[in-house]
């Protein structure tokens, strides 16, 4: 498990099996959470992925699209031209629909989807492990 946090946030990837989870609170720096990639990246979490739930019932900070597309870069599965992922996103409205919307566009190697349940999410992320 990998989890930096400071006094603004925080982030953590956890593997379960073929299951990434990622769950990101508050308002934590867009770079520290390349770090927090980074090191998941280094340690052979993002490799073998089947699934991937991201948790941003929590997050109320900013996007930097470019960490965005740095991150992508660590994760090489995400960037083919069709998906070998599913990715669930877990939100606490529809406005950050929009923001998966444009990841999606983004990324094409994994099936974007956006929930509000996390059994539904589990569920659905299950069908691909």
């Amino acid at each position: 498990m990998i989890n930096l946090s400071g006094p603004t946030g925080g982030v953590t990837l956890e593997r379960h099996g073929d299951l990434l989870l990622v769950t990101a609170a508050d308002e934590p720096p867009m770079e520290e959470v390349l770090r927090a990639c980074t090191l998941a990246h280094e340690a052979g979490m993002l490799e073998g992925c089947a699934a991937v739930l991201v948790d941003v019932t929590g997050f109320v900070g900013s996007i930097d699209w470019s960490v965005i597309r740095r991150i992508g870069a660590l994760t090489p599965w995400i960037l083919q031209s069709r998906p070998q992922v599913r990715a669930a996103y877990l939100i606490r409205n529809s406005a950050f629909a929009l923001v998966v919307k444009v990841i999606a566009a983004l990324f094409p190697g994994a099936e974007h989807r956006v929930f509000t349940s996390r059994h539904q999410a589990m569920v659905w992320l299950q069908q691909a492990v």
